[in-house]
């Protein structure tokens, strides 16, 4: 089996989360729909 599939599975799965999480916090933080 190759690890390095599994690794950049592991790595593109933390990015989502990341940027999932960032998106989150920044939306929060200056609303997209501001009146």
């Amino acid at each position: 089996m190759n690890a390095g599939n599994d690794i950049l599975g592991l790595v593109a799965v933390l990015a989502g989360i990341v940027l999932l999480l960032v998106f989150a916090w920044w939306q929060s933080r200056t609303p997209l729909q501001k009146k």
